[in-house]
């Protein structure tokens, strides 16, 4: 009977996460906290393994879906901002669908690497935790500064600090605004997703037929790459402050000059593995660093027997949102160039600004307009956009010195 309520448990996680996924605003936070707040009501009939249970198959769900929207409206989350550049290239050569395969790919071996290495891991959390975190403003700071003076020229060198700066200092005011509701939403649609959206639609852009073929990594590059997006999303899931942001931009640097489909594969490792990381930080040191399953252990306590069955869950749910991932990206990517790219690309700037002025009124509007400003001027001037997460680093790096 426990088994029975446990897999229906799941399968309503699943769903939701799929949800979640694929509607741009809606957050896993949110229905988590939904749950909490139901949980008297719920837990007459549920056991709080079982809504543990569906927590957690909904946060694996969720970063692996997460990416469809990034990829194919330029609609991004915080752990998926940087997965628009590559995936809108590869949507405009006609490989969109290649672009979700190769994110959920990489998130599924990222998600199984780190189960793999967990005993290891259990260990490391609980000695690593306090030895590193006073340093971890110099590290971001120093990431910074290498991605600035690897640039070709001086230009190009102040040019790039010139926009992580108006990035960073966009990010520091908005996350600075007392009461702002859902304040990710208009900073990262404005620097990522509608600036990409109007630069491509200005151009007059058009989104090809989609192809269904899936073209293969190199084993050693997909090795390094599902290497580095788990170690970078590691590094997240055990220190506060620490967001996908500054994860994706340390595994950028750890795996070098790949290429776009190897960078999706890394992007994919660190969302997967930083969800993971939540839970064992929680489990290790008694440390959520995530809100889904910071919520989660508010209904339930995470015993080791309770640790394992959710390490279960999590691989039934991966394995479930591989599959699931590959299907609504096939959906969309056959429907896709049927839609006029011009009105698609100002139908969901409007669905983007109404959602923005709903959560965050009118200094929503402005943060996305000025957002997108910074990107658009990033875009015509060439410069490599992964600065624009300045607008996450920044106030992190602040926040630790």
């Amino acid at each position: 009977m426990m088994f029975i309520e446990i897999l229906a448990a799941i399968v309503v996680g699943v769903s939701l996460g799929i949800f979640t996924g694929v509607v741009p605003g809606v957050h896993i936070n949110l229905v988590a906290a939904v749950i909490l707040s139901l949980s008297p009501l719920l837990l007459k009939y549920f056991t709080p393994i079982s809504l543990a249970a569906a927590i957690m198959a909904m946060s694996i769900t969720h970063v692996f879906v997460d990416f469809i929207p990034s990829i194919f409206l330029g609609a991004p989350s915080d752990a998926t901002a940087l997965a628009v550049l590559p995936g809108h290239k590869l949507l405009l050569e006609g490989r969109g669908y290649e672009a979700v395969v190769l994110s959920a790919t990489g998130g599924f071996f990222g998600l199984n690497l780190v189960i793999l290495l967990l005993p290891l891991l259990l260990v490391v959390v609980r000695h690593v935790f306090s030895a590193v975190k006073p340093y971890i403003g110099i590290i971001l700071a120093g990431i910074v500064f290498y991605n600035v003076l690897r640039e070709k020229g001086m230009q190009m060198k102040l040019w790039s600090f010139a926009i992580f700066l108006s990035a960073g200092m966009l990010g520091v005011l908005t996350l600075g605004i007392p009461n702002l509701n859902q304040p990710l939403l208009p900073l990262l649609a404005g620097l990522f997703g509608i600036s990409t959206l109007l630069a491509s639609a200005l151009r007059n852009t058009a989104v090809p037929i989609q192809v269904s073929e899936v073209k293969a990594i190199k084993k050693s590059e997909a090795v390094k790459s599902v290497a580095a997006g788990a170690f970078s999303g590691g590094l997240m899931g055990i220190f506060p402050a620490l967001g996908p942001a500054q994860a994706a931009m340390l595994a950028r640097n750890l795996i070098g000059k790949a290429g776009k489909r190897a960078y999706l594969v890394t992007l994919g490792a660190v969302s997967t593995s930083s969800m993971l990381f939540g839970l064992i930080t929680l489990f290790a040191i008694d440390k959520a660093r995530n809100g889904s399953i910071a919520m989660m252990s508010e209904i339930v306590n995470v015993d080791g027997m309770v640790f394992v069955l959710l390490i279960a869950v999590a691989i039934l749910a991966g394995a479930a949102a591989l599959m699931l991932t590959s299907v609504i990206g096939k959906t969309f990517a056959r429907n896709i160039h049927k839609i006029d790219y011009k009105r698609i690309s100002f139908a969901i700037m409007l669905f983007v600004a109404a959602l923005t002025f709903y959560f965050s009124q009118l200094t929503g509007l402005l943060i996305l307009l000025t957002g997108t400003a910074i990107g658009l001027f990033t875009i015509t001037k060439s410069i490599a956009r992964y600065n624009l997460m300045g607008c996450l680093m920044l106030p992190v790096i602040i926040y630790y010195f």
